[in-house]
């Protein structure tokens, strides 16, 4: 076999690249041997363009460490300023643990004040005023947080905002049979934000409505209709400027907002943005109503016996016994973050820990046999007021470790009591009476 000779042409076209190469190879080097020169004597950075540009060697160096530093997260936050917190407290009582824990604990308002004994039980010295103002029975009410106005809302889709001192209507936020944009169906829950700058409502009609409370007739800013029942609770998480508060997931607490419903589900709202943040699943059936406090913690009960705790933030649910009570709960409501109270059809009070799953206290038959229409407590107090249809208004102790104690009572005689509650700053409780139930016909006053 003849080899055949290799092409001289081609030969010498595969050399000359590598050639080149070489050379580029070359050039390369030498370009980043200048450019290391250079940035000895110059600090390299980009612009927002993109374009290339220099900075001196005696700048301060600041700066680079701040966008070279990533941002801090939540809980770094939360560490830092507890960390902060604690040295001030060290400051002030020295190193006695005990003192500096019963600190912590009052700061954190955990530790509930016993203040029922300063009430005293003389008759004289309780004194109540009827108001009328729903052409049907009222529903719900709820307080600002200077306890100056009150709102009301009731079965005739209709929003009373009341002065509380002069007790006369300010304004008067009528329904669907007045206006598109009102309620079509009964009202059944009702909460202002801790600015005041938001009013929402629960309605029968499956929504949720977003009032401007500044204009008397009522502005309605949004609906939300995401609820597929019954929307039977509203409430505002609160805002309190003496504890340390963060905002949960971007979102201001003061606008916050969960709601109960007949659809099983709490919902969790950014009132501000108009926007869902999250759905709630455990309950198995109706949920009648819903309170929360300074924590992303909210409780609620309804129709299947079952109390649940809700943390927002880690999303996670803790479910208590259902023996407490043997018909449905109709009111619940929170002393601090680790007590809660509960009212049912069954004529029974109970008092929850967050850490048992039994209630630790029980009170049979609280009103006579009848139905538990309402529990509302004084938040970190021993005080707290129950309703029932028979229109009597009880106040109690709720000490965790003796249990309820009964104060005083009184009895109304407009009707049945539907919601109630306590005053912020004052001495004072407003309740709702009227001839029918919150959540339905049962029993009808004639």
């Amino acid at each position: 076999m003849v080899k055949r000779p290799r092409n001289k042409k081609s030969t010498l076209n595969n050399n000359r690249p590598h050639k080149k190469r070489r050379d580029n190879d070359e050039e390369i080097d030498e370009s980043l041997a200048d450019l290391d020169m250079y940035s000895k004597k110059k600090k390299a950075r980009f612009d927002d363009d993109g374009l290339f540009m220099t900075s001196s060697e005696d700048e301060s160096e600041v700066e680079e460490d701040a966008l070279e530093r990533p941002p801090k997260t939540a809980d770094e936050i939360r560490v830092e300023e507890a960390q902060k917190r604690l040295e001030a407290l060290r400051s002030q009582v020295g190193d006695d643990e005990k003192e500096l824990k019963k600190k912590l604990l009052e700061e954190k308002q955990h530790i509930y004040k016993s203040t029922i004994n300063s009430i005293t039980n003389q008759t004289s010295n309780y004194r109540y005023t009827h108001t009328r103002g729903h052409k049907k029975t009222p529903t719900c009410v709820t307080l600002t947080k200077d306890d100056k106005q009150a709102f009301t809302g009731g079965k005739d889709c209709t929003v009373i905002q009341w002065d509380v001192t002069t007790q006369k209507k300010i304004g008067c936020w009528k329904g669907s049979n007045y206006r598109e944009d009102g309620h079509s169906d009964y009202i059944l829950s009702i909460d202002v934000c801790s600015d005041g700058k938001y009013v929402c409502t629960g309605s029968r009609d499956g929504t949720i409505k977003i009032w401007d409370p500044r204009d008397p007739k009522g502005v309605v800013i949004d609906t939300l209709t995401d609820h597929f029942g019954f929307v039977n609770g509203v409430v505002f998480q609160k805002i309190d400027p003496k504890r340390q508060q963060f905002a949960v997931r971007d979102i201001p607490l003061d606008y916050l907002l969960y709601s109960a419903s007949s659809d099983r589900t709490i919902r969790v709202w950014n009132i501000e943005e108009r926007a869902l943040v999250n759905t709630l699943y455990g309950h198995t059936s109706d949920v009648h109503d819903i309170d929360v406090l300074y924590e992303e913690i909210a409780i609620s009960g309804g129709q299947d016996r079952g109390l649940h705790l809700w943390k927002f933030e880690t999303e996670s649910q803790l479910k208590y016994s259902t023996s407490a009570h043997t018909t449905p709960i109709n009111s619940v409501s929170m002393i601090n973050e680790k007590l809660f109270l509960t009212g049912s059809q069954d004529g029974s009070i109970a008092m929850h820990s967050k850490s048992k799953m039994k209630p630790i206290h029980q009170f049979n038959q609280a009103h006579g046999g009848e139905w538990i229409t309402t529990v509302s407590s004084r938040p970190f107090t021993d005080q707290m007021i129950s309703g029932g249809p028979d229109g009597t208004v009880k106040i109690w102790e709720a000490n965790p470790k003796s249990g309820f104690r009964l104060h005083h009572q009184l009895h109304l005689k407009e009707g049945q009591i539907t919601d109630s509650v306590f005053g912020h700053h004052h001495p004072i409780a407003l309740c709702t009476t009227g001839r029918e139930q919150r959540l339905g016909r049962w029993k009808v006053i004639p």
